[in-house]
């Protein structure tokens, strides 16, 4: 899908939580793509996933990096679902 930020550059997606794959903690692929500049890849984890420490790239960050691509996830007031937030 597609989605566009805010003026503070939040955005909000909706989407299936995804399945690990094998070695790999659950994970959301995105990509970034700012006007005038080369696009930029990454891929989010989720907060409190035991398998995050197992998984083969998650496990080579250092713990900053670590931190800028986690999300931790709360339930949405409807209870349709979790609004994630870095």
């Amino acid at each position: 899908g597609r989605t566009y930020t805010g003026n503070t550059g939040d955005f909000l997606f909706t989407t299936l939580f995804p399945a690990g794959i094998a070695k790999r903690a659950p994970f959301i692929n995105v990509k970034v793509k700012v006007r005038g500049m080369k696009e930029f890849n990454t891929q989010l984890f989720f907060a409190n996933d035991g398998r995050n420490s197992g998984d083969v790239v998650y496990n080579k960050l250092k713990p900053d990096a670590a931190r800028s691509v986690t999300m931790s996830m709360q339930p949405l007031s409807t209870g349709e679902g979790y609004a994630g937030m870095i």
